[in-house]
């Protein structure tokens, strides 16, 4: 499978009981970022190259690239926007005004071209912040300046190098003066040139780091950061909940343990009608599965929390089917009761339509009553017995879908979540 699938697939195999709002809300974000992402990107070791207005910034870019794409001058300073030089599959990054794709450019690599640093330091230090590397480049006449301490300053977590512009001829001088830069700005640098020198450089002398590949430190477009970004949270939410994981199974077998007690017959409203009968049946169901979600939801965990809203309202047997079932059962042997002369026609079908609601307190024609004379304290045991049983049986069930679920989400495995955010952010194309 390619990258893209590789991550979709992750995102999809996550269980919907560890989906809360807010992991909801970050796998639209992760979806919606990688179905933006081009499949020919990839991450890109950036290097920017910065310092005070008219040090041969520009100059130095060129030398880079091997090409001649920012415009020099000798006189004044002349880039006025940050302009990025890559390779093929090279991402727009943020910040950067323009994006120049150069076919001679290794993949992997984009050289930011910036104005003077005090006149563009806000725009200069976010991408900064994603370098990999950065090169100040500093004159003779402007190694003290603060621009270039705080340009100094706001790189060091780059592959930081100094590149010496403008040097003297004279070899005594230019060793003193490239000896008071390194011991001002503490740094030796990593190439010096002299005033009307060509300047030839190799882009891998500065590469360091981002040659060797840094994961985090490449750059990549911003979807593809957002869709980083967003499964890294997805993962840390659920490894949070790990702890939570023994307390939860332990709270469900307590339950279990517990049981559900006795439970009385639905009420027969007087006068009531078997329909009645069966909605109390079921009201009474709901009220006892509610009590079991209730005793497992106690204590604030947060992992049965999640799985509480997650669970489906019901079984496979919802509770009226739960109590049409019951009910005819104990209709069927009401009829079973009656002597065999009566077990047809109208006397039949009466003591069938009553007995459940005689059984449950309710009210019954006299001609039922006596049809079940002598066995209706034993179908009210009997209808006791299996009203506990179905409701026993139905809480167990409840219980078995909780444990399920926590089971289910202890055997999720946020790693590979993890892999496949590093996949993204190790710079492979998607379509590989």
């Amino acid at each position: 499978m390619s990258v893209r699938d590789d991550v979709l697939t992750e995102l999809d195999s996550i269980p919907g009981v560890l989906i809360d709002t807010a992991i909801a809300e970050d796998l639209d974000r992760a979806r919606d970022a990688v179905g933006q992402i081009d499949d020919r990107e990839i991450a890109t070791a950036v290097i920017v190259v910065c310092g005070p207005a008219g040090c041969g910034k520009s100059t130095l870019v060129n030398a880079l690239v091997g090409s001649d794409v920012s415009t020099v001058s000798p006189v004044r300073p002349t880039t006025t926007s940050i302009v990025a030089i890559g390779g093929f599959g090279a991402p727009i990054l943020d910040g950067v005004d323009e994006l120049i794709v150069l076919d001679s450019m290794p993949e992997g690599f984009v050289v930011v071209d910036t104005p003077a640093w005090d006149r563009a330091t806000s725009a200069i230090g976010p991408l900064l912040d994603r370098a990999a590397a950065a090169i100040v480049v500093v004159t003779p006449g402007r190694y003290g300046d603060e621009s270039v301490a705080d340009a100094i300053a706001t790189a060091s977590t780059t592959d930081l190098h100094i590149v010496v512009n403008r040097l003297p001829d004279d070899a005594g001088a230019r060793e003193q003066l490239e000896d008071a830069i390194h011991e001002r700005l503490d740094l030796r640098p990593t190439a010096t040139f002299a005033e009307g020198e060509q300047v030839v450089v190799d882009l891998a002398d500065f590469a360091g780091r981002a040659a060797a590949g840094q994961g985090d430190a490449a750059a990549v477009s911003p979807a593809r950061r957002t869709a980083i970004d967003a499964i890294r949270g997805i993962a840390s939410r659920i490894t949070e909940l790990a702890p939570e994981l023994g307390a939860a199974q332990r709270r469900i077998e307590s339950v279990r343990e517990e049981g559900g007690g006795t439970v009385e017959l639905p009420h027969a409203v007087p006068g009531g009608s078997r329909d009645a009968l069966h909605d109390a049946a079921v009201s009474d169901l709901d009220r006892a599965l509610g009590d079991v979600d209730d005793r497992i939801r106690v204590g604030g965990n947060r992992l049965l929390e999640q799985i509480g809203d997650s669970l489906p309202e019901h079984a496979a047997d919802t509770p009226s089917e739960i109590a049409d079932r019951w009910l005819t059962r104990v209709e069927t042997t009401a009829g079973t009761m009656i002597r065999p002369r009566w077990r047809k026609g109208a006397a039949d079908t009466a003591v069938r339509s009553h007995a459940a609601v005689l059984v449950c307190g309710g009210d019954a024609p006299r001609r039922v009553r006596r049809l079940l004379k002598g066995g209706l304290d034993d179908l009210r045991n009997d209808a006791r017995d299996w009203w506990n049983t179905a409701v026993a049986d139905a809480a167990s069930i409840r219980i078995d879908q909780w444990a399920e679920s926590v089971e289910v989400a202890g055997a999720f495995r946020p790693g590979a979540l993890l892999a496949v955010a590093d996949r993204l952010a190790g710079g492979k194309r998607l379509d590989e």
